[in-house]
């Protein structure tokens, strides 16, 4: 089991290299932080990240909360809540990608979606977006769809 201490190394890995940059949109997410992020399994299986925000959307840390098969990934959402009490952040990017290549969101993409922005705001905290990383580590937005 890992400690606080390493934890909260692990979140702040590319804190200083991002933590100039304010995302409003999701043109504003750089690339090759998406690159970094899901380098490794754009293609072999999915993976669940956050990007989380202070309140002037300025990049504070990213986390890979999940890692699943080719065709799912599980999300607990409680991990999600707890970092971002605990790290006294309050807005969050949830990205993630299909090792498939599949450009559009499934009933499932969509249904946590709508499930985590009603708690987001239950508890005072902001989903901003909710994507899909795809080829060339392009990102679709399901708010810019009016999907969430």
């Amino acid at each position: 089991m890992r400690n606080q201490i390493s934890y909260t190394v692990d979140l702040f890995t590319m804190a200083d290299k991002y933590s100039d940059i304010s995302v409003t949109s999701p043109e504003d997410v750089p690339t090759s932080l998406v690159r970094e992020m899901f380098g490794p399994c754009l293609y072999s299986h999915e993976e669940f990240h956050v990007i989380y925000m202070n309140n002037a959307n300025k990049i504070r840390f990213t986390e890979r909360i999940s890692s699943g098969s080719s065709n799912a990934c599980i999300v607990p959402l409680n991990k999600i809540i707890t970092t971002m009490s605990v790290q006294r952040v309050n807005k969050a990017i949830m990205l993630h990608n299909h090792p498939s290549g599949y450009v559009k969101f499934s009933t499932s993409d969509l249904n946590l979606a709508k499930k985590m922005k009603r708690v987001f705001k239950d508890l005072e905290f902001v989903m901003l977006d909710f994507m899909l990383v795809t080829d060339d580590f392009k990102l679709t937005s399901a708010l810019n769809r009016g999907l969430i």
